[in-house]
C-alpha cells in the first residue's frame, strides 16, 4: 500500500476476491496498534472499498488485512490503499495550537509528574546524557543537556542550599551554560502542558525562560519568568510552565540567565498534562506482560504471556516466551524477538527455536545498549500473524533514601526507606534488637520504627525488590546517648576533649559531683555548690523511724539507671525491694518528678545505716 501524506486523494483502501471460480470469498481489515478499526466479509468474487477518517500519530503502526473465510481456495485477491493527511493539519501531523505561560502547578492541571527522586539516590551523580525517567503514569521521557558532564540529583537542604520545599528532590544542571531538556521518548509523544519550580546556584534576582517544541522540533514559543533565589528553604522558588490549547508540546527546555558557577542551576519535580493517545496508549507503553491480541477475525486468538522476561533480561540468562493457541497442535511455526530503543522503531533481536511449537525460546546472553523495549512477533504456518504488546525492560530497584540515620535512646525512632519504581517486596535484616521493619505495598515505603533502648552504629541491610530482581544497600543507623547532646549544649569544643571536665565521671566545678549525677538531676554541669542534690533524713513510716534519700530527677534525661542502695558498713551496699523500698513518686513542673526511698531496717536496731543514689547509663 502507500502512504501519501501529501496528495488530496482522501484515505481510501480497496480489497477484491478476484478469483470467482470457486472457494467462499475473503475478509478484510484494518488494525490501529493491532486493534481492529474496521472489518468486512465480501462473498466469492466480491469487493469492498472503505474510506475512513483516522486519527493517526507518529509511531502508529497501521496494519491492512486479507481473511480467508476459513478457506484458501480460489483467493487471488486485489487490494489497494492510500492514507493522505487532512486539511487543517500544519506540517507532517501537528496540531495547532496557542501557547500560553504557566506559573502555577495549578495552571498546569497535571495528570502525571516526573520525581527526580526515581532517577538516583540524593547527591548522585546522574548518567547519560540523555538519561530516561518514567513519570508517575509509566511514560518514559528523555532528559538532557547540551554540554558534557553529568546531572546530578540533590535533596533541598541536603546538597541543595535554595529555596525549594524542605526535602524536595531537585535535578541539578552543573558547572555548565545551556538548558535543561525534557522530551517524551516516543517519537509520537506529545503533551498540552508542562512546568516546574526552577532555581540559579546565586541569590539575588534572575530570569528563568522556557522554550516549547513541536515533533518536528518547531519552536512553538517562548516564555521568561523574573524571581529571586535565596537559600530560606521555604517553597518560594518560582514556578514556570507553558499550557497549549492542543496536545502538541513533544519538548520543553528550561535555564536561567545565571552566570554562577557555569550556568548552575536546579528544577523540582515536573508537573505535566497529558491525555492523548500519543504519550500514554501507543504500543510502546509500559506493560507488565505481553497482551492478548486478536488481530483479525481469521487469525486464531493466541495467548501470550511472558516468563520471567523482566527478570531474565536483567540477569542477562536465555529468555522464554511462553503462549497457548486456541486450537491443539501449536499452529505458530515461528517467532521472532523484536528490540527497539524508543518504543516506535523495532529490529529483530532473536529467533526463537521450539520443540513442540508452543513454547518458544530465545537466545538472550545480554542486552544491547539503549534497547529499552522488547515485543513479540509470532506467525502461524499460514503467514498469519500476532503482535505482542511492548514489553519495557527494568532493572532490579535501588535504595533513594538516605543511608544514614540517627537516633536517642529512649526517644522514639521513624525511617521511611524508599527505592526506585514500583516494588514488589522491601526488607531488612541486620535490625537492632529494639527496632521492626515493615513494608507498606500501598506507599511503596519501607518503616523501621521502635524506640531505641541503647547506643551504637547499626549497619542495616535494605534490601528492595521487583520482578526484575533485589539490590542490598547499607544503612548505618547512629543512636545516641542523651547525655551525648547534653555534653555538646553545655562544654566548648575544647573542654569536649577533656574528659575530666565533660566526661560522665568529669566534674567541671570541682565539688565532687560528677557530670552524670547532674544530668541525671537535671543540674547544670557548671552550677557551683550542691543545689538540687539527694538529701537525707529520717523518717517517721509507722511504728518505726527509717532512714530515708529524697531525690528529684530529670524525666527527659533517658538511658540511665537510678538505684537506690543502703549499707551497715560502707563497704557492701545492697539495693532492691529486700533492702529498699519506694515511698512515693511525684510529678513535678518542667517534666521532673520527686522520689522518695527509704531504708528496710528501722533506726530503732540500733545498727549503723548508710543510703545514697547510684546513677549509671
Amino acid at each position: 500500500f502507500t502512504i501519501d501524506w501529501e496528495t488530496p486523494k482522501g484515505g481510501i483502501a480497496y480489497w477484491q476476491d478476484s478469483d470467482a471460480h470457486g472457494g467462499n470469498g475473503i475478509s478484510a481489515h484494518i488494525l490501529v496498534n493491532g486493534a481492529q478499526v474496521y472489518g468486512q466479509d465480501m462473498d466469492n468474487g466480491a469487493g469492498c472499498s472503505i474510506a475512513q477518517s483516522l486519527e493517526l500519530k507518529a509511531g502508529d503502526v497501521v496494519d491492512f488485512t486479507i481473511g480467508t473465510r476459513g478457506d484458501f481456495s480460489f483467493d487471488v485477491t486485489k487490494f489497494n490503499a492510500v492514507i493522505v493527511r487532512p486539511a487543517g493539519l500544519s506540517g507532517h501531523g501537528v496540531l495547532p495550537g496557542t501557547l500560553s505561560l504557566a506559573t502555577s502547578r495549578v495552571d498546569i492541571e497535571a495528570t502525571a509528574t516526573i520525581d527526580w527522586a526515581n532517577a538516583a539516590p540524593n547527591n548522585t551523580d546522574i548518567a547519560g546524557n540523555p538519561f530516561v525517567i518514567e513519570s508517575s503514569t509509566g511514560v518514559p521521557y528523555h532528559v538532557r543537556k547540551n554540554t558534557t558532564g553529568n546531572f546530578k540529583r540533590l535533596n533541598q537542604s541536603s546538597g541543595w542550599a535554595g529555596n525549594f520545599a524542605p526535602g524536595d528532590a531537585v535535578l541539578n544542571h552543573g558547572n555548565s551554560d545551556g538548558p535543561v531538556i525534557i522530551e517524551a521518548a516516543s517519537r509520537g509523544g506529545r503533551f498540552s502542558a508542562i512546568g516546574m519550580q526552577i532555581q540559579p546556584n546565586q541569590n539575588g534576582p534572575f530570569t528563568a525562560t522556557i522554550r516549547a517544541y513541536d515533533m518536528n522540533g518547531d519552536l512553538l514559543g517562548t516564555h521568561t519568568v523574573n524571581g529571586t533565589s535565596a537559600a530560606t528553604a521555604d517553597n518560594t522558588a518560582i514556578f514556570i510552565g507553558v499550557k497549549s490549547t492542543a496536545e502538541n508540546i513533544h519538548a520543553i527546555s528550561v535555564d536561567t540567565n545565571s552566570t554562577a558557577w557555569g550556568g548552575d542551576f536546579a528544577i523540582n519535580r515536573v508537573s505535566i498534562q497529558a491525555t492523548n493517545s500519543a504519550a500514554g496508549n501507543e504500543l510502546s507503553n509500559l506493560r507488565t506482560n505481553f497482551a492478548r491480541l486478536v488481530p483479525t477475525n481469521s487469525v486464531r486468538p493466541l495467548l501470550f504471556y511472558s516468563a520471567g522476561l523482566q527478570s531474565i533480561f536483567a540477569t542477562g540468562a536465555p529468555a522464554s516466551l511462553q503462549f497457548t493457541s486456541d486450537v491443539t497442535g501449536g499452529d505458530v511455526s515461528f517467532a521472532t524477538l523484536e528490540a527497539s530503543a524508543d518504543g516506535a522503531t523495532y529490529q529483530p533481536f532473536s529467533y526463537g527455536t521450539t520443540t513442540d511449537g508452543e513454547t518458544w525460546s530465545f537466545p538472550v546472553t545480554a542486552v544491547p545498549p539503549g534497547q529499552n523495549y522488547y515485543r513479540a512477533v509470532l506467525r502461524t504456518d499460514k503467514l498469519e500473524q500476532a503482535r505482542s504488546h511492548a514489553l519495557a525492560l527494568i532493572a532490579p530497584p535501588v535504595v533513594t533514601s538516605p543511608l544514614a540515620a540517627a537516633g536517642e535512646i529512649g526517644t522514639p525512632f521513624t525511617y521511611t526507606g524508599t527505592a526506585t519504581g514500583k516494588l514488589t517486596a522491601f526488607t531488612a535484616s541486620s535490625l537492632p534488637a529494639w527496632a521492626t521493619a515493615t513494608f507498606d505495598s500501598n506507599s511503596n515505603t519501607l518503616r523501621i520504627t521502635g524506640t531505641p533502648s541503647n547506643g551504637g552504629d547499626s549497619s542495616i541491610s535494605l534490601q528492595p525488590a521487583n520482578s526484575a530482581g533485589s539490590t542490598a544497600s547499607t544503612l548505618v543507623l547512629s543512636v545516641l546517648n542523651p547525655f551525648d547532646n547534653w555534653q555538646e549544649a553545655h562544654f566548648t569544643a575544647g573542654e569536649l576533649l577533656n574528659p575530666t571536665i565533660s566526661g560522665p565521671l568529669g566534674d567541671a566545678t570541682g565539688a565532687g559531683i560528677t557530670n552524670l549525677m547532674k544530668y541525671a538531676l537535671g543540674i547544670l554541669p557548671k552550677q557551683p555548690g550542691i543545689a538540687g542534690m539527694p538529701t537525707g533524713d529520717v523518717e517517721d513510716y509507722g511504728p518505726s523511724d527509717y532512714l530515708t534519700l529524697v531525690y528529684t530527677r530529670d524525666k527527659s534525661a533517658q538511658g540511665l539507671t537510678y538505684t537506690v542502695e543502703v549499707s551497715g558498713n560502707l563497704l557492701t551496699w545492697q539495693s532492691g525491694p529486700t533492702f529498699t523500698t519506694e515511698v512515693s513518686r511525684i510529678a513535678q513542673p518542667n517534666n521532673r518528678e520527686t522520689v522518695t526511698v527509704r531504708d528496710n531496717v528501722p533506726t530503732s536496731s540500733g545498727l549503723p545505716r548508710f543510703i545514697r543514689l547510684k546513677v549509671t547509663q
